[in-house]
């Protein structure tokens, strides 16, 4: 035991010196796959941040492990209603912890590993009036439905470095759940100039992400002096964001009509006032 411990504090010692962290910040394209994508969930845009430890336990190779937070927005509908504008979007946020295996090669750095975590699925609608309401709100913004799923997954990619600060990450990863959400499906989406109309199918996520950004190491900074240690025109009916995707693609049936009435506005103090709706579409906020 005696000479056990000094070998212990010396290897703990050692991995400190060659482990680093390091936070990212890159930009998500994601995209159903599957029965996902044929019930219609669209594709989307959005953001990926994550914070991570990688240790060395060999010259060449090492572990990585983590979180990143990944939020996107799949598909929005807008039209200008006689009260404002009208925006319906599908969106969703994924907190997930990550473990990679990684291959150092120089400049080049390779990863492979898995994620696993909660992904909130939701629908929103966001309201712009056409001038400010009695209760001197500018807009009404709330969820129309919301879930949160265990959902899990794979990812590789590299780490380019620029600098002993900087790395370029280019990423691939797969999400999926096994459990079902709901979400609005804008290719049933219609609109007559009266009426809004859309189908809210139920279906378990199943995405491919792409994400490019970069990656800076932490453990390399100079936080004492804050540098781094190396010196280096609109129409009546509105429509926006369409994707149809690769993949054939079966509109549900199901429809369902969800709404609140919770007002959430920039100047609002009124708890009474609300947004009434004839069938999907608002007509009147008192």
């Amino acid at each position: 035991m005696k000479k056990l411990l000094p070998l212990l504090f010396t290897a703990l010692f050692t991995q400190a010196s060659i482990a680093q962290l390091d936070f990212t910040m890159t930009g998500l394209y994601s995209s159903p796959l599957d029965q996902f994508c044929i019930d219609d969930y669209q594709d989307g845009w959005g953001a990926k941040f994550g914070l991570g430890y990688t240790a060395k336990y060999s010259e060449k190779n090492g572990v990585e492990f983590g979180f990143n937070w990944l939020v996107n927005n799949n598909g929005y509908r807008k039209a200008e209603l006689g009260i404002g504008d009208y925006t319906l979007r599908n969106n969703w946020y994924n907190w997930q912890f990550k473990l990679n295996h990684v291959w150092d090669r120089g400049v080049m750095k390779y990863y492979a590993g898995l994620n696993a975590g909660r992904a909130l699925y939701y629908t929103t609608e966001y309201l712009g009036f056409e001038e400010t309401q009695e209760d001197d709100s500018n807009y009404w913004n709330d969820q129309l439905y919301s879930k949160s799923v265990f959902q899990y997954g794979a990812q590789i990619g590299t780490y380019i470095q620029l600098n002993d600060i900087m790395s370029f990450d280019l990423g691939l990863s797969v999400l999926k759940s096994d459990q079902a959400v709901k979400y609005i499906n804008f290719e049933s989406y219609t609109y007559d100039g009266e009426y809004i109309e859309y189908n809210e199918p139920t279906s378990s996520p199943f995405l491919i992400t792409i994400s490019a950004g970069f990656r800076f190491n932490l453990s390399n900074i100079d936080w004492s002096n804050g540098s781094s240690s190396t010196s280096t025109s609109r129409t009546h009916y509105d429509t926006y964001y369409y994707n149809s995707g690769s993949c054939n693609r079966n509109s549900s049936s199901n429809s369902s009509s969800n709404s609140s009435s919770n007002s959430s506005s920039s100047k609002s103090n009124s708890s009474a006032t609300k947004l009434y709706k004839n069938g999907k579409t608002p007509v009147v906020y008192k």
